[in-house]
């Protein structure tokens, strides 16, 4: 896996250098979909772990918000969708991403920058989540 570091210059009299790493689109989406294989999806029926949010004019925004928010604890998430325009978005506009996304591809996921918790959008309405090896 290839990263590339941007380094941030540092002010005079401030603490170590910081190096973030930001992953490119081909890497995101690779590092999810091996992810995705081993992922436990937690069942919100007996027999599913799907749940209905909607479809186009019909879709739940502030239930999927809410979803998006109680389920990841951080300000920016990655949207999954392929190995050319995956990417990080910030977690307050995961609505507006996936209404745009799901046009285009028949799962987009959503995934934390560690790889460990995710929740997939399919283009019937349904989302299931779930954390990896858990």
């Amino acid at each position: 896996v290839t990263f590339h570091s941007i380094e941030i210059p540092r002010p005079l009299n401030a603490g170590p250098l910081c190096t973030f790493t930001k992953m490119d689109s081909k890497n995101i989406f690779i590092a999810c979909s091996a992810m995705l294989q081993k992922v436990d999806w937690e069942k919100v029926y007996d027999d599913s772990e799907w749940y209905y949010l909607g479809e186009g004019e019909e879709f739940k925004t502030d239930l999927f918000q809410t979803k998006i928010n109680e389920f990841f604890p951080e300000t920016s998430i990655y949207l999954v969708t392929d190995r050319h325009r995956s990417k990080e978005i910030p977690k307050a506009n995961a609505v507006k991403e996936v209404q745009n996304a799901i046009f285009e591809f028949s799962e987009p996921t959503f995934c934390d920058k560690e790889f460990k918790r995710f929740i997939t959008f399919n283009k019937i309405g349904v989302a299931k989540h779930g954390v990896f090896g858990t």
